[in-house]
């Protein structure tokens, strides 16, 4: 089993997919890096930071998709009460998609 942190975040790159084979796998992984190394898309450190997520919520999955024009996260959050959801998150900006 990975190691994790306190948030449930694993020290390596989050999976970043849809459930696709692995060669899609691999190249939405690629899309997701380069975005972030050139500052198209924020890191998923940034993102958390600036959706101010509460200590005790655990990140649970990351995947990232294209809609129309927009670059998104989508994350999976599991709140201290056991509640568990998905959120949007615009992969440029780092807020949440309405």
């Amino acid at each position: 089993m990975e190691d994790t942190d306190a948030r449930g975040d694993s020290p390596s790159t989050p999976a970043l997919n849809d459930g696709k084979d692995d060669a899609a796998e691999e190249a939405v992984h690629q899309k997701v890096l380069e975005g972030v190394k050139s500052g198209r898309f924020k890191s998923l450190s940034a993102v958390i930071r600036k959706l101010g997520l509460a200590d005790d919520v655990r990140i649970i999955d990351v995947n990232f998709q294209t809609v129309g024009s927009a670059d998104l996260y989508i994350m999976t959050l599991r709140e201290p009460s056991g509640r568990v959801h998905s959120i949007e998150v615009d992969a440029r900006t780092g807020d949440q998609a309405q």
